[in-house]
């Protein structure tokens, strides 16, 4: 057995370099044994990683497709007709594209994954809004806007550079709260066609609060640095 002579480790008779400072292992007062097995993968470890997710990513899918032949199936056998499955086939549907493709992505996965999301959401609850209530378009009125609003903000948070954190949670609050109104005044319009806002104004104000909070807070916090390295 040898020891490196850089920083002592212990080393294994196949290693070519320390393992902990990479330095050069000669000894030689030992011959080399060509046929010890490597203590450490070969393999990378981005190539395991590549594989854990595409094993991952066949699992989930197995699993929705079984879910989504077993349903259909069971639901014909039952009542000789499609009746609950209709519901579950959508459904799994949005579910795999919500769950698989973040597995796979690796190039820009927020802004991708959140486009898909959005994306299937918007076919999903048309889809949805048939089947259920068909004679009342709630998706249109209520769903849409919101999805769009939510898609915006998405991307917004998404291109912010990740530098001041306390001036995001402050935009951050600023935009649930402009979210909250935007609800009450869709849910309003389109059950009793009044224009009425009631309980999001005093959501908006304290979102509005917490925000200029946030941001005295990150004024604060640069004013005290600066008197630091100005020893003042």
């Amino acid at each position: 057995m040898s020891y490196c002579v850089n920083c002592g480790v212990e080393l294994d008779r196949s290693l070519k370099h320390c393992p902990l400072c990479s330095t050069p292992v000669i000894n030689p007062n030992e011959t080399e044994d060509t046929t010890v097995l490597p203590t450490y993968p070969i393999e990378n470890a981005v190539t395991v990683v590549r594989k854990i997710r595409r094993l991952s990513a066949i699992l989930v899918s197995t699993v929705l497709l079984t879910a989504l032949v077993l349903c259909p199936l069971c639901d014909y056998v039952i009542t000789d007709r499609l009746t609950w499955s209709l519901y579950v086939i959508p459904s799994v549907l949005f579910v795999w594209l919500c769950a698989v493709p973040p597995i796979l992505i690796r190039r820009n996965p927020f802004l991708i994954c959140m486009t898909l999301d959005f994306a299937a959401a918007i076919i999903y609850l048309p889809v949805m809004n048939l089947l259920t209530t068909p004679r009342v378009n709630w998706f249109m009125e209520i769903s849409l806007p919101i999805l769009g609003y939510l898609f915006v903000v998405f991307v917004i948070f998404g291109s912010l550079p990740k530098k001041n954190v306390l001036w995001q949670i402050a935009l951050g609050f600023v935009l649930a709260g402009g979210l909250c109104m935007m609800i009450e005044y869709l849910v309003r319009s389109f059950l009793s066609k009044t224009i009425d806002f009631i309980w999001s104004v005093p959501v908006l104000i304290s979102c509005i609060g917490m925000a200029l909070l946030l941001v005295i807070i990150s004024r604060i916090a640069k004013l005290s640095s600066v008197r630091k390295r100005l020893h003042i």
